[in-house]
């Protein structure tokens, strides 16, 4: 929620870093992360280079990447939304 632009590695990478598929069936970043809109993920180490020193030298893409990924995580973890998922839960 930092508003810091978020670079991660996609899922089968993840899963290669592991060396266990079954431990990655709730990786979400794909779900969270839409590339180019709120952050970036890839498979391939180059395009994650890429992306970095996109985000290093653009400072107005690295402002759209940010925000848009702060708006993502106000969306989905708001301290309101939170409170309200964990008092449905406890009932």
């Amino acid at each position: 929620m930092t508003g810091i632009p978020i670079v991660a590695i996609g899922q089968k990478m993840a899963e290669e870093v592991v060396g266990r598929e079954d431990q990655w069936n709730y990786y979400e970043i794909p779900n969270i992360i839409k590339n180019g809109e709120n952050g970036f993920f890839s498979d391939n180490l180059d395009e994650l280079r890429d992306y970095v020193t996109k985000l290093m030298t653009d400072d107005a893409l690295a402002k759209k990447i940010g925000d848009a990924g702060r708006q993502t995580a106000i969306e989905m973890w708001d301290r309101k939304k939170i409170i309200k998922q964990w008092g449905e839960f406890l009932k």
